[in-house]
């Protein structure tokens, strides 16, 4: 086992390649989500969301990304097929989730 502590872009580019599959979970867009969700440090800009984004569409691999659909995602991802389903949030409301798929055969 590897466990990698350093920026998440530099550790998919490293162990990209054609055989490699990306799940990406990061902190949801601030749009997308209620005031009371935080991540503290790890917080992302909207930079950082599109940062991420083009490190995603450049790599060999195929990607999974989570998240909420939002405006930025639907603008950054467009070209990515999208599967949406309702889950149950902690505070047991529905809401739907998304996931964008670029390459694979899922």
């Amino acid at each position: 086992m590897i466990i990698e502590n350093r920026d998440a872009l530099e550790v998919m580019r490293k162990h990209d390649g054609r055989a490699t599959l990306h799940y990406i979970d990061p902190p949801y867009v601030h749009d997308s989500r209620s005031e009371s969700a935080g991540y503290g440090k790890f917080e992302m800009d909207e930079a950082q969301h599109r940062a991420m984004a083009e490190c995603l569409e450049n790599l060999e691999g195929s990607v999974v990304l989570s998240g909420y659909r939002c405006p930025l995602y639907d603008d950054l991802f467009s070209g990515w097929r999208r599967v949406d389903r309702v889950s149950n949030t902690n505070q047991g409301s529905a809401r739907t989730e998304s996931l964008w798929i670029k390459g694979g055969k899922f």
